[in-house]
């Protein structure tokens, strides 16, 4: 049985991480890489924040160690979208994409410790509007 912490209603998503580091790929140095497991994800509502958060912390890491950015995975033993988000998220696949925004650091932190909210900027992010969803549980 799974431990529900501090009242939060419902027990971690996100169990364990583990950073990977592989040297000299493709002629780059080492490359770090992220890789995230979780017993449950909700694909409306967590994944992109969950993203955009480990896109951070790993671009964070590479700073830190000088690696060069690898990739992001995501394991779930329960991904789910729920039945009141299927609408809402056809109307949000429908919408024409928009470039990518860049991330760029403008001081690169010396440890994790070292790091403040205006050492990067997120450049080009143009998003559509805001669409409520709900929370399904």
């Amino acid at each position: 049985m799974t431990t529900v912490i501090g009242g939060t209603g419902l027990p971690p998503c996100h169990y364990a991480g583990t950073v990977n580091v592989v040297d000299k790929k493709a002629g780059r140095g080492p490359v770090i890489s992220l890789l995230i497991s979780a017993r449950s994800h909700d694909s409306a509502l967590g994944m992109p924040c969950n993203l955009a958060a480990y896109g951070y912390f790993l671009h964070v890491l590479s700073a830190i160690t000088g690696f060069a950015l690898g990739d992001i995975l995501f394991f779930s033993h329960d991904t789910h979208l729920y039945l009141n988000h299927i609408d809402p998220i056809k109307a949000i696949l429908d919408r024409p994409v928009r470039p990518d925004p860049s991330f760029r650091w403008i001081r690169k932190p010396e440890s994790i410790d070292d790091l403040r909210m205006d050492d990067f900027v997120v450049e080009g992010y143009d998003p559509h509007p805001f669409v409520k969803l709900p929370v399904a549980v």
